[in-house]
């Protein structure tokens, strides 16, 4: 399996074409954007049918997990994979595609066998959505963020308001929704202008490519689910701060240390995990996806390439592969979500 387009495929039109040359994968359309804009999922490896008798929520009040897991004890072997929830977060999204092909064919879209992901996924489930929000990416025209300035990267990845200030992180996150008569959306938001990663109403979510995020991640139960994410900075993984259990922060911190290490000694300048202050990053995304199923949540954020922390496509590649080489091996040797408590 090949594509003339490399393997740096980022595009809606890029991902169908790749999707059509997977065998392996079940493909599935999930949703449409809110700019009918098609969501993807790829799924490899048996699902586990689960009979239940309760939600996880009232399950765990009973002190019977096996009432929400069944006879599988929290360990499904199985995985999410998010990419781009941000839309011009794309790198994830080559990370996501290059997984897949590596699953197929046990090489990456460049030609690098990589044969201990390979080995892993043979007895895995793995459902990876390589595009979260179509809307966000197809907004903003550039293939990559390599070389851009600190100063540019806002407006790319946030966009303008009304008044021409450009938008940046964190205070872009104090509208939810984006009014949509800013200047420019960035990559960010949909076009209904939601952050999904703060899409957080339990009663009524405002997107409907959250709905089928959730959706999704209850009927899998994966052990863990990774949302991967990038900035101007060099890899790392995000611990603590979102709401779970101490257990789950201790594991999240196990696994960002051996990332952290992991890349160092494959050149790949990593910044140190990165830990939210106890009142910071209450409540995520992946903070529902835990408290919905009890997965582990992963959040990562990898390298754009700004001119400030340079980057090339191959890197980017590497550090992506390394990412899904961890979570593939550690799910497959030991699994990723602690042990249940009871």
């Amino acid at each position: 399996m090949g594509n003339s387009g490399g393997f740096w495929l980022t595009h809606v039109r890029e991902i169908e074409e790749f999707l059509k040359t997977v065998r392996k994968g079940a493909v599935k359309e999930l949703c449409r954007s809110a700019g009918g804009r098609p969501v993807y999922s790829i799924s490899y490896g048996e699902k586990r049918i689960i009979k239940r008798t309760a939600n996880y929520a009232s399950a765990m009040a009973a002190g019977r997990p096996e009432a929400f897991f069944g006879d599988t004890n929290g360990r499904t072997r199985s995985i999410v994979i998010l990419a781009a929830v941000h839309g011009m977060e794309i790198e994830n999204t080559v990370g996501a595609l290059n997984l897949a092909s590596v699953i197929e064919t046990g090489q990456d879209l460049a030609g690098n066998p990589r044969p201990a992901i390979a080995e892993a996924a043979q007895n895995l489930r793995i459902v990876i959505v390589p595009l979260v929000n179509p809307d966000g990416r197809e907004r903003v025209g550039l293939d990559d963020l390599i070389g851009v300035s600190d100063a540019d990267q806002p407006f790319y990845c946030q966009g303008r308001y009304a008044d021409g200030t450009v938008m940046s992180h964190p205070d872009c996150k104090r509208l939810h929704p984006m009014p949509l008569d800013v200047q420019y959306l960035g990559g960010y938001y949909n076009d209904d202008g939601v952050n999904i990663q703060s899409d957080t109403e339990f009663n009524a979510p405002l997107a409907r490519e959250t709905k089928a995020l959730l959706d999704l991640v209850v009927s899998e139960t994966p052990e863990a689910v990774a949302n991967m994410h990038s900035c101007g900075l060099g890899p790392f993984m995000i611990y603590s701060g979102l709401s779970v259990p101490p257990a789950y922060e201790i594991r999240m911190a196990q696994i960002a240390g051996v990332l952290s290490r992991k890349f160092a000694e494959r050149g790949l300048r990593p910044c140190p995990p990165y830990r939210y202050k106890p009142n910071e990053g209450g409540f995520t995304l992946d903070s529902m996806f835990h408290f919905l199923t009890g997965s582990l949540p992963i959040l990562c954020e990898g390298p754009h390439g700004l001119s400030s922390n340079p980057y090339t496509r191959e890197e980017i590649l590497e550090v992506q592969m390394t990412f899904h080489e961890m979570f593939l091996t550690t799910l497959a040797q030991e699994g990723l979500r602690p042990p249940l408590p009871f």
